[in-house]
């Protein structure tokens, strides 16, 4: 967050009570209060962990928007195949580390087939690195 604000990027960041990634009804309903007060314009940059509270409102989401994702082997994402299929376009997998000098399990990624593409090994600055990437994704896209 720091790191975007050093940047010039204006940051607002939302806590969001309830039970993560299994949402209850209290999550569900910050989540929906936190959509409702972004302001035009924003990119929206959701924590992994509560990205399924966002599920029901992926049509709602300004494009572009970033998830910030630790995945965990055990649990693919915490939403329904409909509410993942209409988060995952456009999407970018970022890596902190580089997961081809890590353990062999981890050179496997669930995520890769369905990313525009996939930045690893530059430590944080692989967020921004995505976030440059993204905009010109979305540039692109509109000016087909």
């Amino acid at each position: 967050v720091d790191g975007l604000r050093a940047l010039g990027w204006p940051v607002a960041v939302h806590e969001l009570p309830g039970r993560f990634p299994l949402v209850d009804e209290v999550a569900l309903a910050a989540a929906r209060a936190a959509l409702a007060t972004m302001p035009a314009g924003s990119l929206p940059l959701i924590d992994g962990l509560a990205l399924p509270a966002f599920g029901d409102l992926a049509g709602r989401l300004p494009r572009p928007w970033v998830a910030l994702v630790h995945h965990p082997l055990a649990l693919e994402n915490g939403l329904e195949p409909a509410a993942a299929r209409a988060l995952a376009e456009p999407l970018i997998e970022v890596h902190l580390s580089n997961i081809y000098q890590r353990e062999a399990f981890r050179h496997h990624s669930h995520v890769s087939l369905a990313a525009a593409g996939v930045i690893c090994g530059f430590g944080a600055r692989g967020y921004l690195m995505a976030l440059q990437a993204m905009a010109a994704t979305v540039a692109d896209a509109g000016s087909d």
